[in-house]
């Protein structure tokens, strides 16, 4: 697939595309009447405190809302669900 101006996510095939799909139509919920579906995950549970802290100097924003591995190694927590975090426009997002 490739950029066409009405997509928002280039995959490499068809098969890949509708994995998006229903990737992302697993964040929304079944009707208006409904709240979107939690998700079920043991690693990024509900009540986490968010660990990121920003610093003084530039840093990458990303991380600040998909977590990042800190200097240690470790896992650092951001505001959104571990790997829910996915790039748009990532041909027009390009910052550095």
């Amino acid at each position: 697939m490739h950029p066409n101006g009405i997509t928002h996510q280039v995959v490499p095939s068809d098969q890949a595309g509708m994995a998006a799909v229903l990737r992302w139509l697993s964040f929304t919920p079944a009707n208006a009447f409904s709240v979107a579906p939690p998700l079920a995950t043991e690693v990024d549970p509900v009540d986490r405190e968010v660990a990121f802290v920003p610093s003084k100097t530039p840093y990458d924003v990303r991380g600040m809302l998909a977590g990042m591995t800190g200097e240690d190694g470790a896992f650092v927590s951001g505001f959104l669900d571990k790997d829910s975090f996915q790039v748009r426009e990532a041909r027009l997002s390009r910052s550095g």
